[in-house]
């Protein structure tokens, strides 16, 4: 009999319940919230949210670090060599944080059916297809990982998936419109210097908000572009590892990262049209921002599945909901934990 026995969503719930009565209305782990005026992410954000003091949460803020915080508690005593324990851990990690991204659509059903936006019919599409297209970039991706042959496979597939259902949750609260301040997500300044160069000299040319729009959409693009020139590495990768052909897999890898790539744009669309920002000009820069924290995500994804592959530090979850600065592996500095893991 193995020593220890599958942590299933008993064990899981039992270890959430005085997480819950603990977390309260302040972030778990001490979160960092931006002011009340301040909307959504940016691609200019250095990580810090200008003053660290606790802000109230939304329900959904609070499910998510519930979540976070009993994954993270029950990582803390398990070994590194148990890795059998770690999938069932971040199974059932993901299946709690689906159910609070699931509970999200109830309020952005009623924002968006209030206003008979055209994609009130579009969420719970929206979202089945994002995990849809999450699974298939993970599984991809997992195969470049340096334990794609070992045991270690399964748990880095399974910690990849939940750390991707968390970035969503961290779209979701950096630009729905829960009735509290929205949360960042941190940036990568440090990781994509090129591109915010080139993204400040156009925030300093711009002469309105068409413009920033401009400037935040081609730093999501050439963020994007950094890592479209590590898949031919990952291919490699997994050809060397499997006896795969490099090509064939190249293609595979992008194709899946195309499809993650446009599943995520649509949940950015329907998060800032459910935003604080919803149906003013200011909604367009909101998207653009979004798209940012996305391709940032992506460093993250890269960073838990295959690390090593981009240079430079990665960011914790994201691009900043407010302003994109950086850490990179799947969670934000919020929410209980961090997502990532080693094997």
């Amino acid at each position: 009999m193995r020593a220890l026995q599958r942590l299933g969503s008993t064990s899981f719930a039992a270890a959430l319940l005085p997480v819950l009565l603990a977390v309260g209305c302040t972030e778990p782990g001490g979160g960092r919230g931006l002011s009340a005026n301040t909307t959504g992410g940016k691609g200019d954000n250095l990580g810090d949210s200008g003053g660290g003091e606790d802000v109230p949460l939304s329900d959904h803020r609070g499910a998510v670090g519930s979540c976070e915080a009993v994954a993270e508690h029950l990582r803390e005593h398990l070994g590194g060599g148990r890795t059998d324990a770690l999938v069932d851990l971040e199974r059932d990690r993901n299946d709690c944080l689906v159910s609070a991204n699931d509970l999200a659509t109830e309020r952005v059903s009623q924002i968006l059916g209030e206003a008979m936006d055209p994609y009130a019919g579009e969420i719970t599409r929206g979202w089945k297809s994002h995990r849809t297209a999450a699974t298939g970039a993970c599984n991809v991706l997992v195969e470049a990982h340096p334990d794609a042959t070992g045991d270690g496979l399964a748990a880095v597939a399974a910690a990849c998936i939940a750390g991707v259902e968390h970035d969503f949750a961290d779209i979701l609260d950096a630009y729905v419109d829960f009735g509290v301040a929205p949360f960042p997500i941190p940036g990568a300044r440090d990781r994509y210097t090129a591109c915010y160069d080139d993204y400040d000299a156009a925030l300093e040319a711009a002469a309105g908000e068409t413009d920033e729009v401009v400037a935040n959409e081609a730093l999501a693009g050439c963020i994007a572009n950094v890592h479209d020139g590590v898949v031919g590495e990952l291919a490699a990768r997994v050809a060397a590892s499997f006896g795969k052909d490099a090509a064939a897999t190249e293609t595979a890898i992008r194709d899946a990262l195309s499809a993650f790539s446009d599943a995520r744009e649509k949940i950015c669309v329907i998060a800032t049209r459910s935003g604080p920002g919803r149906g003013t000009t200011a909604m367009d820069l909101h998207t653009a921002e979004c798209l940012v924290d996305s391709a940032i995500q992506g460093g993250a994804l890269l960073d838990l599945a295959a690390p090593g592959v981009l240079p430079g530090e990665g960011s914790s979850s994201g691009s900043d909901g407010g302003e994109s600065s950086g850490d990179a592996g799947s969670s934000s500095s919020d929410g209980g934990g961090d997502s990532s893991t080693s094997f």
